[in-house]
């Protein structure tokens, strides 16, 4: 009778099994991890390192940023301020030797500078009286109306006609009329400095405080150079 061999299904015969690492595989392997670990704890060291002095170069810009803007918001006004007031000087001496003449009819809708000459010398002669002779040694650098609306009755109403601009060539003759300015006031003209139109507002406005003064009876100086000087 034959031989049978049976195998138990429950304990079946490994083939190929591996062998169990050792303590000393075991001890090899943690040792690699831990190489590792130690490495990456080093880069990252590192740049954590890099981080934290970009965000130290940063926060110094930043902090120079704060102070210029702080220094310019104080700088910038008073830069705006002398900006404003080197233009008016370039315009004060721009119109050094000009006068403007106020309140003087037109003969023209459209006036041209010779016939704005011929106007203004009309009326420095006859209505102020100036002599002819010392007229005629006066030499105008320029005349002309400034620009702006023309109203139709600008012929015969002074109200309605633009101002003239008169410019000299030399300061003597500009001072020669303008010291007419009193006998122009009488025919409701008027002759002053041209000056830069910031000014021209802010001599209006102290005007009408001189004038609102002036009318309780109350004496009225402005003061320039430490000089003062009658507005009345």
């Amino acid at each position: 009778m034959e031989n049978v061999t049976f195998k138990h299904p429950r304990y079946p015969i490994a083939q190929n099994a591996q062998a169990e690492p050792t303590l000393n595989e075991v001890f090899q392997l943690l040792q690699s991890v831990e190489r590792s670990l130690v490495q990456t704890e080093s880069i990252l060291n590192l740049r954590i390192i890099a981080v934290e002095t970009s965000l130290e170069v940063a926060y110094e810009k930043i902090e120079k940023l704060e102070s210029r803007l702080m220094s310019l918001k104080t700088e910038l006004p008073l830069q705006a301020t002398e900006n404003r007031k080197a233009a008016i000087m370039h315009e004060l001496r721009a119109k050094e030797f000009s006068l403007l003449f106020r309140g003087i009819p037109m003969k023209e809708k459209i006036e041209t500078s010779e016939t704005s000459e011929k106007i203004i010398c009309t009326f420095i002669s006859e209505q102020l009286h100036f002599s002819t002779s010392n007229l005629d040694r006066i030499i105008f650098s320029k005349v002309h109306r400034l620009p702006g609306k023309t109203c139709a009755n600008a012929s015969s109403t002074s109200a309605a006609a633009p101002c003239t601009v008169v410019k000299f060539l030399t300061m003597k003759d500009r001072n020669s009329i303008l010291n007419l300015a009193s006998l122009a006031r009488q025919f409701k003209r008027s002759i002053t400095k041209h000056l830069p139109l910031s000014m021209q507002t802010q001599q209006r406005s102290l005007l009408n405080i001189a004038n609102k003064l002036y009318k309780q009876g109350k004496r009225i100086q402005r003061k320039i150079d430490d000089k003062d000087h009658r507005f009345f």
